[in-house]
């Protein structure tokens, strides 16, 4: 049995506690009632008045020692749910959303989502980019790169080395990439890695950087979904169900995986009508037909002619066609090679010394895609994210491979089985562009897509929202999470 002592003392410890409550239900009340718009203050007053009266009435009994505190407290925490309903459902909280990229080129990932939260009223906003290292052969960390001047001009950015993480605690933090310190050729700055992240944000979204196509297996899919960003971050963006799919095989949680679709498509269905065409592209562009040439990484570390073959389809298509190119290569292409095949790095920059001076040639490593995407009448890339979304445009793309078509048995985060292929893999024995580049060249020089609508179908048939509207839903369903508080199971034991 409990003693009187015993009950006083935990009276004193509930009264200490009320009193603490009343001290922060009024400073509530003055801030919220202040800046509340005006046809909710009166809602604000009552609920906050209502809560302070249920303060006195249980402070009075309790320093009275009378027993009828029961239906006292009931009223007073129905008043407090009340209250953060109301919040929930009003503009009074803020939220802080911290974006923070790190590549300039890949900003179009995180771009849509970035303007929903900017006009949000509810988010103040900051965008961050963040320093990232070459690798050293010996995997140390090398050269430090930084590319916040290379960010659009209508992005507001602030200097991450000013950020104070603990001090800012953002409610929000997005990021586009995944791999902490297990990427062989770049690493992130430690400080912004997904497990130091973790330890300041109630909710951190992972948005990838790149759009899946396909996986011949899903063993194949586990290098891009069993990295430390995606096991550690509280909310994955996956475009399909697809790529939900392969990333639960893979290991991930299904509660954390929202399939919104991809914002890099939004990026370039919002800006293709705006985008211009630099000026000092123009006088090599003006007046004909203009082919963007693209590459990705793998090729050049697996095939010793990869080099050899890009430019005989180059050369062809500027002597042979009088057309223009456009060759945008993988922005860590350079560094790659560099660093993962240095016998190939002398090949490759010879390749692009032949090329730089020509009248029909332009070298783009600007951070943004679009100029080039909005300025070329269609894409010869090999396998590559780009293809997807230069294909959004409604714009003809043709895929260089070796060997085999994609075949049916694939997983497909994205159908792109509507494109055009070219089979590369003859044509250093033949000494000649294959023909499947010549029956697209010269569909290119007489305007004639034959593919397009089977293409197009494809691609909506297999992507979410891919209609610009990525970007609008990834927010609200964040915004969702925070109001309701639902991304707690991210926190539970494995």
């Amino acid at each position: 049995m409990r003693s009187i002592t015993d009950e006083a003392l935990a009276a004193d410890t509930v009264l200490s506690i009320m009193d603490e409550c009343q001290s922060a239900l009024e400073t509530l009340k003055k801030v919220i009632c202040a800046s509340a718009a005006e046809g909710r203050r009166e809602t604000y007053k009552n609920i906050f008045d209502s809560a302070l009266d249920g303060v006195h009435i249980i402070r009075k009994l309790l320093a009275e020692r009378k027993p009828e505190l029961t239906e006292h407290f009931e009223k007073f925490f129905c008043d407090i749910e009340q209250l953060k309903g109301e919040l929930r459902r009003g503009r009074e909280i803020q939220y802080i959303v911290l974006f923070l990229p790190y590549k300039a080129s890949m900003w179009d990932s995180m771009e849509s989502v970035w303007r929903e939260a900017k006009r949000d009223t509810r988010c103040i906003t900051y965008v961050a980019p963040i320093p990232y290292f070459e690798r050293n052969a010996d995997r140390t960390l090398g050269k430090m790169h930084y590319e916040g001047s290379l960010m659009p001009d209508y992005v507001e950015t602030v200097d991450c080395t000013g950020l104070n993480m603990q001090e800012l605690e953002p409610d929000v933090v997005y990021i586009h990439n995944p791999y902490d310190q297990y990427n062989h050729v770049t690493s992130v700055h430690p400080a912004f890695y997904a497990s130091e992240l973790k330890k300041y944000t109630k909710l951190l979204v992972y948005v990838p950087y790149y759009i899946s196509g396909s996986y011949p297996s899903i063993e194949s899919a586990a290098v891009f979904f069993q990295t430390a960003g995606m096991f550690l971050s509280d909310l994955i963006i996956a475009q399909s169900e697809v790529q939900k799919k392969l990333l639960v095989i893979n290991g991930i949680k299904k509660e954390k995986i929202a399939v919104l679709g991809s914002p890099k498509f939004d990026y370039v269905i919002q800006h293709k009508e705006t985008s211009r065409i630099p000026d000092a592209w123009k006088e090599k562009l003006h007046g004909k037909k203009v082919f963007l040439v693209c590459n990705s990484i793998g090729p050049f570390l697996s095939d010793d002619n990869a080099v050899v073959v890009y430019e005989l389809l180059i050369d062809s298509m500027i002597r042979r066609y009088h057309a223009a190119v456009i060759y945008r290569p993988h922005p860590l292409l350079e560094i790659t090679i560099q660093t993962m095949r240095p016998q190939r790095y002398v090949q490759y920059m010879d390749f692009l010394d032949r090329y730089r001076d020509n009248d029909s040639f332009v070298f783009d490593d600007s951070g943004d895609f679009l100029g080039a995407a909005c300025a070329s009448d269609g894409m010869i890339s090999d396998y590559s994210s780009l293809c997807f979304s230069y294909a959004a445009l409604g714009k003809p793309v043709a895929m260089t491979f070796r060997g085999g078509l994609p075949s049916d048995d694939m997983y497909y985060a994205l159908d792109y089985r509507g494109m055009d292929f070219i089979d590369v893999s003859g044509c250093l024995d033949q000494n000649n562009v294959p023909g499947a580049f010549e029956l697209f060249a010269e569909s290119i020089l007489n305007e004639t897509d034959l593919k397009k609508e089977k293409r197009m179908k494809r691609m909506r048939d297999s992507v979410v929202n891919l209609d610009g509207t990525c970007g609008m839903k990834v927010h609200r369903h964040v915004m969702k999470c925070l109001e309701n508080e639902c991304f707690e199971f991210v926190h539970k034991d494995e």
